[in-house]
């Protein structure tokens, strides 16, 4: 990275993690420490091409949290106002906006659903294709 690492995760099979950094780079590494860059913010198109042939859009802001499905290897990853879900098995990317700066993200034990804390006191519940927003009494911050 070539900036502040936010947020690392490990995948479910617990072989590989990512680290995501406000560079607007997600990395995926090994056991033995070798890196591969997954993504980067491109001023000029916004797509990166991959080592594999896969194509991937990327955030434009700092990654702020990272979480892998628990029984896939999809990631989600969280910038500033949106959220992708990223995985190496599809040459497309799920890519949404979101109201509110993102502060944490996690899936549920089946990987059927996600949710995502934002700066300004919600949590955005995602199954199904629907996105719940339910309010919180206070601001959430996630360490």
């Amino acid at each position: 990275h070539k900036d502040l690492v936010y947020a690392v995760a490990w995948s479910h099979d617990g072989e590989t993690f990512a680290s995501g950094s406000a560079d607007r780079s997600v990395i995926l590494w090994t056991e033995q420490h070798e890196g591969t860059l997954k993504y980067r913010y491109s001023t000029q198109n916004c797509w990166l091409s991959l080592h594999n042939g896969f194509f991937f859009s990327s955030h434009s802001d700092a990654i702020q949290c990272l979480a892998f499905s628990p029984v896939t290897s999809i990631l989600l990853s969280c910038a500033m106002g949106d959220f992708g879900l990223w995985s190496s098995d599809e040459k497309n990317v799920q890519k949404q906006r979101i109201n509110g700066r993102c502060s944490s993200c996690a899936w549920n034990r089946d990987g059927s659903l996600f949710a995502i804390g934002t700066h300004d006191g919600f949590v955005h519940i995602k199954k199904a294709g629907n996105i719940v927003r339910l309010p919180l009494p206070y601001p959430l911050l996630s360490y």
